[in-house]
């Protein structure tokens, strides 16, 4: 798993990449969460040299990477992913085929619009809670059960969307932010793709500012 498509390109297309030392009918898996454009590239330069391709980008962070319980989001041939499934089983909880190459990264960036929405949802209600002198573990413990529930409350609330936030992943290595992705992709609006991107540039930024992160 690389930081962004510059990465994934070089690792497995440049020099003494991936795929020039791979041989004919091997399978390459790359699980990063990069452009689906650059997914869909890779697929072609694999298949000129007879090489099958999946794109496998993952969901769960860190716990679910030590439990084994990834979301996996591949695309591919069905035929590839039926026989590389019993490997992707043994990291994920939840193995799916999407579509053909790069709709393994489109699912990574829905997923991650959802899930961007629901961390700053839960950081407006942790602010809320806070000002108005209400215990904020006693309200996530009170509305967990009814509709705001979800995977992203269990996963971040209430301690990670306080100021004792541990970030999973530095910032710094993340240029390729996923509002950018959509946009470049053609399927969202760049207009909207640049108010994510504003509002997570402020996240960054106070991210940097917090000790330890």
């Amino acid at each position: 798993m690389l930081p962004d498509s510059a990465d994934s390109e070089r690792a497995i297309l440049g020099p003494d990449g991936v795929l020039e030392g791979a041989a004919p009918g091997s399978v390459i898996i790359d699980m990063s969460s990069i452009a689906p454009s650059m997914s869909q590239k890779i697929g072609v330069a694999c298949a000129d040299k007879g090489v099958e391709f999946l794109d496998a980008p993952v969901s769960g962070g860190e716990p679910g990477a030590i439990a084994g319980t990834l979301a996996i989001m591949v695309g591919g041939k069905q035929s590839v992913f039926d026989d590389c499934e019993p490997l992707l089983q043994v990291m994920g909880g939840n193995v799916v085929l999407t579509g053909d190459i790069g709709a393994g990264n489109i699912t990574k960036l829905a997923n991650q619009i959802i899930v961007a929405a629901n961390i700053e949802a839960l950081s407006e209600a942790l602010v809320l809670t806070q000002k108005a002198g209400v215990d904020p573990e006693r309200v996530f413990n009170a509305i967990r059960g009814g509709l705001a529930g979800s995977a992203v409350m269990e996963a971040k609330a209430p301690d990670d969307a306080g100021p004792q936030f541990q970030g999973g992943f530095p910032c710094a290595a993340a240029p390729e932010g996923p509002s950018k992705r959509a946009a470049n992709s053609g399927r969202t609006e760049r207009t909207t793709a640049g108010h994510c991107a504003g509002t997570t540039d402020v996240g960054f930024a106070d991210q940097r500012r917090r000790p330890g992160i």
